[in-house]
Order: C-alpha cells, then sequence, then structure tokens
C-alpha cells in the first residue's frame, strides 16, 4: 500500500489514494461476487461454473471460490434430504 507523506500537497496525496483504491478495486469486486453467491445460496449451473473456473486459479479468488463451492454443495445435499 503506498502511504503518502503529510508533507506532499494534498492533490498529490489524493492523487496516490485513488490509485490504490482502484488497484484494490480489481480484485474486491469479484471477491464481494463470489461472497453473494454463497450468501444467498445460488446453485444456477452457470454460477457453479465460474466457481469451478475461479477455483481452478490461484489467490484469494480461488481460495474464495472453493470455501463458497463447499457452502453451496453442503447446502444442495440438505435441500436434496428435506
Amino acid at each position: 500500500m503506498i502511504f503518502s507523506p503529510p508533507q506532499l500537497p494534498a492533490s498529490i496525496r489524493l492523487y496516490r489514494l485513488v490509485i490504490v483504491t482502484t488497484e484494490n478495486i480489481i480484485w474486491f469486486t469479484p471477491l464481494q461476487v463470489i461472497r453473494t453467491f454463497g450468501s444467498l445460496q445460488i446453485t444456477d449451473k452457470r454460477v457453479l461454473r465460474l466457481l469451478k473456473e475461479k477455483e481452478k486459479g490461484d489467490g484469494l479468488l480461488a481460495s474464495e471460490a472453493k470455501r463458497v463451492l463447499g457452502i453451496l454443495d453442503s447446502a444442495a445435499v440438505v435441500a436434496a434430504s428435506a
């Protein structure tokens, strides 16, 4: 993360803050979408395909996709037994 020393002009500090925020949005938004699929227990075949595709990668998105797939699988087992 980039921290701006207080002696820099406010416009440069703001610019650096915008850059850091924009970089974080790139991975943060897909992460929140994946978490939403798990929270809402969406088991549409397109969603499951997307999660399995993300799970093949590495990093935070892959681990989150794996976790959500586990949640959706356990929810499907509970729904099938009811």
